[in-house]
Order: C-alpha cells, then structure tokens, then sequence
C-alpha cells in the first residue's frame, strides 16, 4: 500500500507540476488520525526513475539496489583505508550477503535510503577524524539531515553523533557547520512548520504524549540505520578472531553464509508484504483484464489484505490512463473489479465497506488470476 500510495503522489506531483514540501505521512497517528509527515525526499528520487522507466515500479527497486551498491564500493574503499583490505572485504561480504539489506534493496520505501546514509557517515566521519574542518562538518549535517526527513529514526544518530562532538571538545564552528547542515537538509519541512503553525512538531508532541492509534511494534527497520555499523563492528570482531583462530573465523563466516543463502536463495512465494500467493505479476495480469473489459464508471476492491482500496493496482490504473473512481467513490460505482481469495458468494457477502456499499450487485464475469486468487467483475443491481 505504502508504494501504491507514494507513486500516485508523485505522478499526481507531476501532473499537475506542483512542488511538496512534506512527504509520506508516518503510519503512527493519534487517536484523532492525525499523523506526522516525513521529508519528500522519496518523490523528488523517485521522479526521474520513473520519468526514464515510463512509471515502471521496478524502477524504484532497480533505484534502491544502485544506492546499496554505491554504498558497498564507499565502505570497501573507506574501510580499507582505515582498517585494511581484509576488514573491508569483511564488512562488505556481511553487508551484500545480509537477509536484510538484500530485503530492503528489493523495494522503495523512505526509511530505505538509511543504510546509505549510515555510510556516508562512517566515510564523513573517518574523514573528520583526519581533517575536522568546516566542510567536513557541513557535510556531515547535510547528510545527517538528509536521513532525518527520510526517517526519524536518525534521531538516534545524530544525538549520538552530538554526544561525541561535546566530549571530544570540538569547536563552536564546528557545531556551527553541522547545524548549518542540518537546516539546509530539513530546509524543506522547516518550511512546511512556519507555514503550518509547527504541525509537525506539534504532532510528534502529541504522539508521544497520548496514547496512539493501533499498536506499534519496533522492527529492525526502525534501527535500519544501525545495520552498516553493526556489519563494520562485526567484520573488525572477525578480524581479531582471524588472527588468534583462522579456522574459528572461517567457520563463523561459513555459518553467517550458509544461514544468508537460506534466508535469501528461495523464490519467494510473494512481493514484499504483499499477501501469500501474490505477486506483481499477478497485478499486470489483472490490470490488463481491466483495461480489456473498459466498463465505464468502475471502481476496484481487494480482499487480500488490509489494502482493501488496493492502491497498488490504482496507480498501475492511472498511469494507463484508466483510472478508477475514487476511494470515497464505492456506492457511485456501476461496475466493481474485487480481487478474492474467496469464492463469488463469499466475496459478495464480504462486509467490507468497498463492497457492502456497493450491492446489491450480480457477478458478471470471473477470472483466475495465480495462486486461488480470483478476480470478479461486479455490476450494480
């Protein structure tokens, strides 16, 4: 959903030629719904790929994998500088085999842009540690900023960062270029706050004051920025086992290998978060049969998953210049598309708002998709 929603964003951002200054909004909202947006950095990445791509999703994976890439030649090269070849080698063997970073380079989500920057970082700072100059600095806040409107969670790393600055005495011009850096690179919601009365602000007050909306678990993705440093710490680790116990460290290493291969080598039985059986190619089979049929005044559902507005499937829609009626627009429907892994009578009497406002309806026509997942073509009684 999270995708769906972001590329409709950014395709109705360039169709209408119009500039953000806030991105996606956060998925913890306060009782009231009211929730706190991100920086729009994603959409302004995301632009061109899907400018040269003609709005292939892929494109946003492919966009992802470069990033990861780059960040793997950056820690080699900065690691062997400062540790030697065989910990950068280390460090980058954990990092290209982990489970994690493969799972998060297979799709485009804000927080994802985080590994980078932990790496740019771990670069910036070996950097400071040779030359603490104010363009060192300065970039070190730019990118600390940059992660930040991405994702909060860097909040995290730039206290500590601070933290480290204040005990190592550094001086005021120093800070001064850091914070200069900051503001450049959360220019863009430092706007949005004056013009909108500190909404943001306001928000994240408000969140961690009050109880919120649904449950929040903390993830790994939540620490996604701790990953390059855990990896980076890990292969210095190895390192000094390397040199007391070769064969312990290559077991360990043997074992680290064998338990990624299995983690990573398997077809998956579904896209990234998309229910079990379901896949992209099962979204462009049901989005041709869509633009096959051409029912006027048609809106779209799904059961197969809490996305029940299916927003993935919409933006494929509005990209072929079909788009469906809105999401508030169920009961002015005349023909429904719903996505089921039920049958017809289940799929029918689902209590969903998408379909209940939609009947009473006959089935007209049915499609198997992949996987016991059906499409139905439903028209207004």
């Amino acid at each position: 959903m999270d995708q769906g929603i972001t590329l409709l964003k950014i395709f109705e951002l360039w169709q209408e030629k119009k500039f953000t200054l806030i991105g996606p909004e956060s998925s913890i909202k306060t009782l009231q719904a009211r929730a706190f947006f991100h920086g729009p950095w994603i959409y302004y990445f995301l632009l061109p790929v899907m400018l040269i791509s003609n709005w292939n999703p892929l494109a946003g994976s492919y966009l992802f994998i470069g990033l990861n890439f780059f960040g793997l030649v950056l820690l080699f090269n900065t690691v062997k500088a400062k540790f030697g070849p065989r910990v950068a080698f280390l460090a980058c063997f954990l990092f290209s085999l982990s489970p994690q970073m493969i799972y998060f380079s297979q799709f485009f989500w804000n927080p994802n842009f985080l590994p980078l920057v932990s790496i740019l970082i771990i670069f910036l700072w070996f950097k400071i540690a040779k030359n603490p100059c104010f363009k060192n600095f300065l970039f070190l806040g730019l990118v600390l900023g940059f992660g930040l409107g991405c994702h909060y969670q860097t909040a995290i790393l730039t206290v500590v960062i601070l933290m480290i600055m204040i005990l190592k005495k550094f001086s005021w011009k120093h800070f001064l270029a850091f914070f200069l850096g900051l503001l450049i690179a959360l220019s863009p919601l430092e706007v949005f706050e004056l013009k909108h009365n500190f909404y943001n602000l306001r928000t994240i007050i408000l969140v961690l004051q009050q109880e919120t909306q649904g449950s929040f678990k903390v993830s790994f993705y939540h620490l996604l920025f701790l990953w390059p440093f855990l990896y980076l710490g890990l292969a210095l680790l190895l390192e000094k086992i390397f040199l007391k116990n070769r064969a312990f460290a290559l077991g360990l290493i043997g074992l680290f290998t064998v338990y990624a291969l299995i983690q990573v080598v398997p077809t998956p039985k579904s896209g990234f978060s998309m229910p079990e059986g379901w896949t992209y190619t099962g979204l462009l089979k049901t989005r041709r049969i869509i633009l096959q049929e051409n029912k006027p005044n048609f809106n779209i559902a799904s059961l197969l998953s809490g996305d029940t507005r299916d927003y993935p499937l919409r933006f494929l829609l509005t990209v072929a210049k079909k788009p469906a009626l809105g999401v508030e627009n169920y009961p002015q429907a005349e023909f429904l598309f719903v996505l089921s892994p039920h049958n017809k009578d289940k799929t029918i009497s689902n209590s969903v708002w998408e379909i209940n406002s939609f009947c009473p309806c006959k089935l007209k026509k049915t499609w198997e998709i992949q996987n016991n997942i059906r499409l139905y073509l439903l028209e207004k009684n």
